[in-house]
């Protein structure tokens, strides 16, 4: 009898192939192979042979975030070879061989030491004053107790599995995810009832469990004391991933890249935010650096774009929706001249919410008369929300949900970070089917067509003094109206001059719902892709900026064209 065991996978797991490596050696093992589906093991024996090299398999192989599925089929040949696969390890918080040795390399995973601490010193430090930080093997790690956290701490780390249920909306996937080898985080909703103990300042949280081998150790002994969770920030990037088209992906991280063969690029050297890139020789290199540089706002979504076409994975008609909180934002393409275009753009310029309502009512009497209503049922709010010139917000999809927030009252702080995301969650609790339609619009301005975004704050205000007591579909609406208006003009882009792929970029992508939609509205008729294994917004611009000119950037005449045919 001869079975296949196949463990399906999303990208490469290094220590599977090592696994494989090492069953060449089981007397049943008849052949191993890889492909870009995942990794697989052959076997010939008898039923009563294979059972228990079966029940090894699963004990041996721990669970990966990027494995999408397991299965055994019987064969009637080998697919392998009996030779040893190549073995590039990938990134893993620790193994079952080295999560109580702290200041050991670990031979079986490939994690470098976290380094000696004293694990019942860090614990009297944060029981007495709240917080302690720590370095591990990627950088600077500090935890804070619960009732200690403020508005900038985003990440919590659970000390006991068991409280993930009860304390967060997550399903059984998203618990095996956070209990895999990698130990990524997801981005999830904390349950009012733990919100409300522990008077958490966000509505929305980046969680994991202890990923590396000090956290572990820690995370024991706080789990003893009767602590569930502590917030956890670091000065690197931990791997935060959400489901994709065809299984999980990574939105950040410090994952190690392999030099990446690119064509000669205009200058050998950038730095872009935290990432610098360097190009040797037909390969561009990536790696953090501590000379961080800002990021020209009005060039990310060029450095995405070049990023991913001077790959040579990539056609030169790949677009890329780029969605940033921080800077310029839309499609760009570059057109048949070589030149980068938007083919559509947000607005970048920041408003505050007494200009906007000013412009809204200067659009037409329906919406003068609608905020005349509105103020006469939420008047003392509205003179609130208008009175201060502390709450700002660009033109970006974010500045939109908080505005929206704010206008629904959903959140009453001054920050427009933490407004997008209290309207985020709130659209995470719509279990209807149908939501709201809300209407963007496009308008032509001397750079080509930009998005007019006032329409969708008087449809939100119209559905509030309608249906007051359904913020969540109003919500969701905003997300979901938003997706569905992004994908017509795709698709009527596509029509007209032809885009191979859209590429999705940007941090604005952490947002499950937006990616969620985007999927389902585009994924059936345009090819859509994440720009994969660089970041959404990190890596891929420092790769994009060494084929950048500043002074070679295009307008988009032919995009206003289309805009006004359609």
């Amino acid at each position: 009898m001869k079975l296949r065991f196949s463990f399906a996978t999303v990208r490469p797991v290094g220590h599977y192939a090592k696994l494989c490596n090492q069953f060449l050696q089981h007397p049943h093992v008849k052949a191993i192979y890889a492909d870009d589906k995942g990794y697989f093991i052959e076997a010939e024996g008898e039923v009563a042979e294979l059972e228990p090299l079966a029940d090894l398999l699963a004990s041996t192989f721990p669970l990966s975030c990027w494995v999408t599925a397991t299965n055994t089929v019987v064969i009637e040949e080998f697919t392998g070879e009996a030779r040893p696969l190549p073995v590039a390890l990938t990134p893993v918080a620790y193994c079952r061989h080295c999560q109580d040795k702290q200041a050991d390399d670990c031979s079986h995973c490939g994690t470098k030491a976290d380094g000696f601490v004293d694990v019942h010193g860090l614990l009297e430090t944060l029981l007495e004053f709240g917080q302690v930080s720590y370095d591990n093997r990627n950088g600077r790690r500090s935890l804070t107790l619960l009732n200690n956290l403020d508005k900038h701490t985003s990440s919590l780390m659970f000390c006991d599995p068991q409280a993930l249920n009860s304390a967060l909306y997550i399903d059984n996937s998203g618990v095996l995810m956070l209990s895999s080898q990698e130990k990524p985080q997801l981005r999830l909703q904390p349950r009012p009832e733990f919100t409300e103990q522990h008077q958490l300042a966000r509505p929305l949280y980046n969680c994991h469990l202890a990923d590396d081998r000090i956290s572990l150790a820690l995370a024991a002994m706080l789990a003893q004391q009767g602590i569930v969770a502590v917030g956890s920030d670091s000065d690197y990037r931990p791997l935060l991933i959400s489901q994709w088209i065809d299984g999980p992906a990574a939105m950040q991280g410090d994952q190690e890249l392999k030099p990446l063969p690119v064509r000669e690029p205009v200058q050998h050297r950038a730095i872009v935010g935290e990432f610098e890139a360097r190009y040797d020789d037909g390969h561009a290199y990536l790696s953090r650096t501590a000379l961080s540089q800002a990021v020209d706002p009005q060039l990310a979504a060029h450095y995405a774009l070049e990023g991913l076409q001077q790959q040579q994975r990539f056609s030169d008609s790949t677009a890329v929706l780029y969605l940033s909180r921080h800077h310029q934002s839309g499609l760009i393409y570059k057109n048949a001249n070589g030149e980068r275009e938007w083919l559509m753009r947000l607005p970048y310029a920041d408003n505050n919410p007494a200009d906007l309502l000013t412009k809204l009512v200067e659009t037409s009497d329906t919406a003068e008369r609608l905020l005349t209503r509105y103020q006469h049922q939420h008047g003392d709010w509205l003179a609130q929300l208008t009175g201060t010139n502390h709450r700002r917000v660009r033109g970006n999809l974010s500045g939109i949900m908080a505005m929206v927030a704010w206008l629904l009252e959903l959140d009453c702080s001054n920050d427009a970070e933490l407004a997008a995301e209290q309207l985020l969650a709130t659209a995470l609790g719509h279990e209807q089917l149908v939501s709201p339609r809300l209407d963007y619009k496009l308008e032509i301005d001397e750079e080509g067509i930009v998005v007019n975004w006032l329409p969708v704050l008087q449809a939100c205000m119209s559905y509030r003094l309608a249906s007051p007591d359904t913020p969540q579909g109003i919500a969701f609406g905003v997300i979901d109206s938003f997706a569905d208006f992004v994908g017509n003009w795709i698709e009527q882009f596509d029509k007209d001059i032809g885009l191979n792929t859209i590429v999705l970029a940007g941090d604005e992508f952490d947002n499950p719902i937006l990616l969620q939609q985007i999927r389902l509205r585009l994924g059936r008729n345009v090819t859509l892709k994440l720009p994969q294994p660089l970041d959404l917004a990190g890596n891929n611009l420092a790769l994009g900026a060494l084929f950048v000119s500043a002074n070679k950037i295009g307008t988009a005449p032919s995009s206003a064209r289309i805009a006004e045919e359609a």
